[in-house]
C-alpha cells in the first residue's frame, strides 16, 4: 500500500466520519413548537375464552356434504366482543364495539386509542365488558377503572389492560 492509497482512505474515513456527524447533530434540532397539551392513551389486548356454539345438523344437510365433512356436530367458535366506554370527568369521549380480529372472529381484541387533552386533573372511568351471545353467561367479564389522573403538557398518560390479572394500570412518566 502506498502513500496516496492510504491518504485518500484516510479522506474517506475522515469525509464519512463528518457526514455522520453532521446528520446527527441536525437531528437534534427541534422543529416546530413545543405541544402544549399531553395524551391520555388506552390500550387493551385481550386472549379471552372462545365462545362454542354448536348444534345437530340434519340429514339434509349431512347428504349435502362431502363424504370426508360429515360431521353429524356443527360448531362455530368466536373469541369475546367488547364493549369499551371511555368517560373524563363524566361525560363520554369514547364509546365503541371492540369485535375480534381475524376473518373468522378468532382471534383476540385489541384496541389502541388517544386524545389530546390539555394540562390538568380528570376523573376517568374506564369500562370495558364481554358482550355474551350465550344467554346461559351468568359472569360477565368486565375490567373497570376509575381514578384521577394528572395530565402533563407534552406527557403521555398509559391506561394499560392486564386482562389476565383483571385491572387496569396508569402508566405516567
Amino acid at each position: 500500500m502506498n502513500v496516496k492509497s492510504v491518504a485518500q482512505l484516510g479522506l474517506r474515513f475522515g469525509v464519512s466520519f463528518a457526514l455522520i456527524a453532521g446528520v446527527s447533530w441536525l437531528a437534534r434540532i427541534p422543529i416546530g413548537a413545543p405541544a402544549a397539551h399531553g395524551l391520555l392513551r388506552v390500550a387493551a389486548h385481550t386472549s379471552s375464552q372462545r365462545q362454542e356454539t354448536c348444534r345437530e345438523r340434519s340429514a339434509d344437510e349431512l347428504a349435502a356434504l362431502p363424504v370426508h365433512m360429515r360431521q353429524p356436530l356443527a360448531c362455530e367458535r368466536r373469541q369475546r366482543s367488547y364493549t369499551l366506554v371511555v368517560k373524563l370527568d363524566d361525560e363520554i369521549v369514547f364509546d365503541t364495539l371492540l369485535e375480534p380480529k381475524g376473518i373468522s372472529g378468532d382471534r383476540p381484541v385489541s384496541i389502541d386509542w388517544q386524545l389530546p387533552l390539555t394540562p390538568g386533573e380528570y376523573r376517568v372511568n374506564v369500562a370495558m365488558a364481554a358482550v355474551h351471545n350465550a344467554p346461559e353467561t351468568d359472569n360477565v367479564e368486565r375490567f373497570d377503572y376509575a381514578e384521577t389522573v394528572t395530565v402533563q403538557a407534552q406527557e403521555i398518560a398509559l391506561l394499560k389492560l392486564n386482562a389476565e390479572r383483571g385491572f387496569w394500570t396508569l402508566v405516567q412518566p
